[in-house]
């Protein structure tokens, strides 16, 4: 079944950025970006190319069609990376209503931690 994996990002210094981030950053495909210029940004930085991948912009004023092309995504069997600018996507900014979109889909909710515990599991709850 394919997820929607919730990236968190540093918020201030790119080298806070945990390893497993990183490495979903570098294989993830798709990804779902607040802004999707700071997100080539931080790629750049940490080094890893977006030539390969679909960066799609996803904040708190996208539309319901949007959304509805997310969960197709999922319903093809692809898995989905989200960033917000800085920090983790359900508490920064554009992450809630997808969420609940995807798990009333019946879709799989990942994330990928940053380096607080607790914000993972409020993510998650």
């Amino acid at each position: 079944m394919a997820k929607l994996t919730l990236v968190t990002v540093p918020i201030g210094n790119i080298q806070d950025i945990t390893e497993r981030a990183h490495k979903n950053l570098e294989n993830g495909k798709i990804i779902l970006a607040e802004d999707t210029r700071k997100l080539k940004v931080l790629l750049q930085g940490l080094g890893v190319s977006y030539e390969d991948k679909e960066i799609f912009a996803f904040h708190d004023h996208s539309s319901e069609k949007e959304l509805e092309k997310v969960i197709s995504r999922l319903d093809q069997g692809e898995d989905i990376l989200m960033v917000s600018d800085a920090g983790s996507p359900i508490i920064s900014d554009p992450a809630h209503k997808v969420t609940h979109a995807v798990l009333n889909s019946g879709h799989e909710l990942s994330s990928s931690s940053g380096i607080s515990s607790v914000i993972t599991a409020l993510e998650l709850a």
